[in-house]
Parts: structure tokens; C-alpha cells; sequence
């Protein structure tokens, strides 16, 4: 599950990793962002995967079954939503018990130490100014 997943980028790498016998999930705000996902799967060939495409109000609510998601993505989106532990708590309740994450989300007012800055390099260092979110916890 792609949550945020935008123009689709993130469901194409997604799909092309589990194959035609995985699922992906991409999960948007916008109807434009779920069209121009669309548009730009259509355009990669991907004919034998299984993807859907949804759209939501609120990402803490995305009606996927419990425990349903192998993986689940999310590139700096959560902080766009008001209630970003909620969207958190769905990420984790959708994760089946033992899945992979992979949830970055900017956090404004969050400073990057000095130690951390030092190393960063330009154009390939995304994740220098993100916080850890390490509170949550599966229900």
C-alpha cells in the first residue's frame, strides 16, 4: 500500500517488485492525483499486475482489511493530513504482522542535528530534515 501515492511512481517500482502474482495499493487525496496515476500506469505497461487505485478523504481511513498489506509506503505525505497519528495507527492496523514500512513524513519545528547535516548530501539525502516516529505501536 502506497499511501500518498501521488503521480504513481512509488505503485510502478511497487508492482514491478511483486510481480504479477503481488497487489499494490496506491491511496491519494486528490482525484487529479489518482488520474494522473493512472495515466502514468497505463504508460508503463503493467497490464498482468494486479493495481488499484483509490481515493479518500482522510488516510486513516483507507476500508483496507486488517493485517492485508505485505508492505506499506509513504513519501512525506503524513504531513499533510491534521491528524498524523491516526494515519499512523491505519498504516500499522493495515501492515500485517510482520511487514515492512517505510513511512517518512516532514515534521515542521523539527530540527536536524548539526551531526546529521554535516553528512548530508545534496540531491540524494532526502530524509536529513525527517523526524523518527518510533511511539506507535500496533493495537
Amino acid at each position: 500500500m502506497d499511501l500518498g501515492c501521488g503521480g504513481g511512481i512509488d505503485v510502478i517500482l511497487a508492482a514491478h517488485r511483486v510481480g504479477p502474482q503481488g497487489r499494490v495499493v496506491g491511496i491519494d487525496f486528490t482525484p487529479q492525483m489518482i488520474e494522473r496515476a493512472r495515466e502514468t500506469v497505463a504508460t508503463a505497461d503493467l497490464r498482468d499486475r494486479s493495481i488499484e487505485l483509490r481515493r479518500v478523504e482522510d488516510m486513516a481511513e483507507t476500508k483496507l482489511p486488517d493485517g492485508s498489506a505485505d508492505v506499506v509506503i509513504s513519501n512525506c505525505v503524513i504531513n499533510l493530513c491534521p491528524d498524523k497519528d491516526a494515519v499512523y495507527r491505519e498504516a500499522f492496523r493495515v501492515l500485517r504482522l510482520g511487514g515492512r514500512r517505510s513511512l517518512t513524513s516532514l515534521s515542521p519545528g523539527t530540527s536536524t542535528p548539526s551531526s546529521r547535516r554535516a553528512s548530508v548530501r545534496p540531491g540524494r539525502d532526502v530524509s536529513a530534515g525527517l523526524s523518527r516516529k518510533t511511539s506507535i505501536s500496533r493495537p
